[in-house]
């Protein structure tokens, strides 16, 4: 048997620190919804208003995404747009995982 180095040990708190945080149904529902759709980025109206959900919910959940670097956020002429940050390769996979979940 192997023994955990601190470097694998860190790796393992930090999937499981996203896991954490993708168990709030509506943290997990955003984040599937924007893998799922396939565009490059999306508005927070676009979001609240496909999944039903009510603004101040949905920016809030949209920050602790952003937060936890789970989400990238970008600001053209004064809308707010998010999209999964694929740019990380453990979010990139795991975006990959969620895309299909019926």
């Amino acid at each position: 048997m192997e023994i955990l180095t601190s470097g694998d040990f860190k790796k393992i708190e930090r999937i499981s620190d996203l896991f954490k945080i993708l168990g709030h149904p509506y943290r997990f529902a955003i984040f599937k919804y924007l893998c799922d759709c396939g565009c490059e980025k999306m508005r927070v109206k676009e979001i609240y208003n496909s999944l039903g959900m009510h603004q101040a919910t949905t920016s809030r959940h949209l920050n602790e995404l952003k937060k936890h670097k789970l989400l990238n956020r970008t600001i053209d002429e004064g809308k707010v747009y998010y999209q999964p940050n694929i740019e990380n390769e453990l979010i990139a996979c795991l975006s990959q995982c969620i895309i299909g979940i019926k």
